[in-house]
């Protein structure tokens, strides 16, 4: 056993160096390339290296996630395969394979059930899942539906998420003890949406993309995940503590749109005001049950619920509240690219959510506002399509505290102290480095492209953000650069429209009250922008300066703690372009569901 974990631990390093290489590499060159096989080849080898132990040790989760694991290499490998050759068509060992990692899932899933290990559940039914969609896709090799671009998208996702997986492994591995919960979360978080990001530029297409690789990295990190979850409540000991005000929530759900299609996704959120409301990002992961004909669905929705009475385990609590996403409406034909048409939806919601020594339940139900659209079959043709006004949902959840720990510092009085040195030798006056992930939604159209058949410009697929920035302690404010860079293509109907918007900001927020580690702020931005806007081989690009205001939160328990967690809104009043006699609007609302910002100067300065 010694062996394997030599062998496991030469193999995890050189799949660290390696895939490191291939993400910096020119996309396509042979340096790329080489350092694309050393990567695949190390992690495959370290993997096979720990599965061994775990038989031997009857551990099967472990089992389960290096199966899956191999199961993304090749995946992300025989998507090169399909790539280069649009007439190739799947091997017995690909459907061989397929098979096997559902067999190990699945019964990994049995057992679990057995065991009451929860994320051995989760994890097992994602695995059984990306086989079924692997076959799936298979089937739409032989009907011509799967184009290189999505060959691409796939490549860069599977092998993305693997390498999450392997930085997660190490950083758990090294730096758990010293840093606690938050090095699970880091290379997800950061991850993610930089998987989104480069593939739609890659693949030179936003379209139904970042929603599914940014879950695909999310569940690569999850693989690894073997965090403690709670087994009850905090706030019900003490329903006033700062520190227990907010618990974070990892987790799935099903929604079913009834006579239409199903969508796997990713949630994630959180508890706030000791269980009385819950804040979340819910990612689709996949459709199933696509046919030909009008399809509707929403991408990643945001969204809040309301408990009249908080959530406690062991009880059935109602909720209503709403999900605001941008609604997709699309006709599927075998040949034609068509429109996707889009709308911003606020839907309400209502249902029970049932919390558990398993996990927490939801059953809810959601209201379609948008009843039928006028769609264009062709340019200046329209037709009224009606869409489903109901879809029900079932989710899982699972809770884990990331600040409890603190709450004895505090109550013993020695945070206090803690906290009046550190601001007296200025200390707490930090520099601070920010990663997470954005949408943008656009609030108006352009009267000439209402009735046009193609010309639709949608808003945005998820892309990721990255601030650089100076906190005052004593003014409670702060001042930090970050760039975003935004940006939408739509091609049918032999008609291309493109747009994009990158952003330097220099942004000034002021935190206003603190409400038991809910910490609101108000801010304002001046940013250097370029936008580029293009129709065919028509190319307009200027550079700008737009103001912007921004209004947000933090969950900060204290004023030590070397992270904390933003989400903060930005709207950039009256951006129009100009095409010719033609005016754009590009007025744009930005949502940061989840912003991770880091105070390195804070982690090792406990000294006093």
């Amino acid at each position: 056993m010694k062996l394997m974990l030599f062998i496991h631990i030469i193999g995890g390093t050189l799949t660290l160096f390696a895939g490191a290489a291939a993400l910096v590499f020119k996309k396509g060159s042979r340096p790329h390339k080489l350092s694309g096989k050393i990567f695949t080849w190390s992690m495959a080898i370290s993997l096979f290296a720990s599965m061994i132990p775990a038989l031997f040790k009857n551990n099967l989760f472990l089992f389960m996630i290096a199966v899956f694991s191999l199961f993304m290499l090749w995946s992300g490998n025989r998507a090169l395969y399909f790539l280069h050759d649009k007439n190739r068509q799947p091997k017995p060992l690909d459907y061989i394979i397929n098979g096997l990692n559902f067999l190990v899932c699945t019964g990994g899933i049995i057992l679990c059930i057995f065991e009451k290990n929860i994320p051995g559940m989760v994890f097992g039914g994602f695995g059984a899942a990306f086989s079924i969609l692997e076959i799936r896709q298979y089937s739409a090799i032989r009907s011509g539906k799967m184009t290189p671009k999505l060959w691409l998208a796939k490549h860069i996702s599977m092998m993305c998420g693997a390498y999450i997986s392997a930085v997660t492994a190490f950083l758990v591995v090294n730096f758990t003890a010293k840093f606690g919960i938050i090095v699970w979360f880091i290379p997800t978080i950061i991850g993610s949406p930089l998987i989104a990001y480069f593939t739609a530029r890659f693949t030179k297409s936003t379209k139904n993309i970042a929603p599914k690789l940014t879950a695909a990295a999310i569940i690569a990190g999850i693989s690894f995940l073997k965090i403690t979850p709670l087994s009850a409540q905090p706030y019900v000991e003490n329903d006033t503590s700062r520190f227990r005000f907010a618990q974070l929530t990892l987790g799935t759900e099903i929604q079913h749109i009834p006579g239409g299609e199903t969508f796997p996704r990713i949630v994630i959120g959180g508890t706030h005001f000791w269980g009385h409301a819950d804040f979340m990002v819910s990612i689709p992961v996949a459709r199933i049950g696509v046919t030909d004909g009008m399809s509707f669905s929403s991408g990643i929705e945001t969204g809040a619920k309301f408990f009249p009475w908080r959530i406690e385990k062991g009880k059935i609590r109602p909720f209503i509240g709403f999900d605001w996403a941008v609604g997709n409406v699309v006709l599927k034909e075998n040949t034609a690219e068509n429109p996707e048409f889009t709308k911003h939806i606020l839907s309400p919601n209502a249902g029970v959510f049932i919390d558990s020594d398993w996990g927490m339940f939801t059953f809810g139900a959601s209201y379609n506002p948008l009843k039928n659209v006028e769609y264009p079959l062709a340019d200046g043709i329209l037709k009224n399509y009606g869409l489903p006004q109901m879809n029900f949902r079932i989710g899982y959840r699972r809770s884990f505290e990331t600040t409890q720990g603190a709450e004895e510092l505090h109550t013993s009085g020695q945070e206090k102290i803690v906290v009046e040195k550190l601001a007296e030798s200025g200390r707490l006056n930090n520099l601070f480095f920010g990663a997470g992930f954005s949408s943008a939604f656009i609030l108006g159209q352009a009267h000439f492209l209402k009735n046009s058949a193609y010309k639709f410009i949608v808003s945005p697929a998820p892309f990721p953000e990255f601030s650089v920035g100076y906190y005052h302690h004593e003014l409670d404010a702060a001042v930090n650069i970050n760039f975003r860079s935004i940006a939408h293509s739509q091609t049918t109907y032999n008609a291309e429209q493109r747009w994009s918007r990158r952003v330097f900001a220099l942004e000034v927020i002021k935190f206003v009250g603190d409400y038991h580690g809910f910490v609101p702020f108000l801010g304002a931005a001046i940013g250097c922008e370029e936008i580029s806007y293009s129709e065919e081989d028509d190319l307009l690009k200027e550079w700008r300066w737009n103001p912007s205001l921004v209004l947000g939160w933090d969950i900060r328990p204290n004023r030590i703690q070397f992270f904390t967690i933003r989400t903060n809104l930005r709207w950039t009043p009256q951006k129009k372009f100009m095409n010719g006699f033609k005016e754009i609007p590009l007025d744009q609302l930005e949502v940061n569901f989840f912003e991770l910002i880091l105070y390195p100067g804070r982690i090792f300065r406990w000294d006093i």
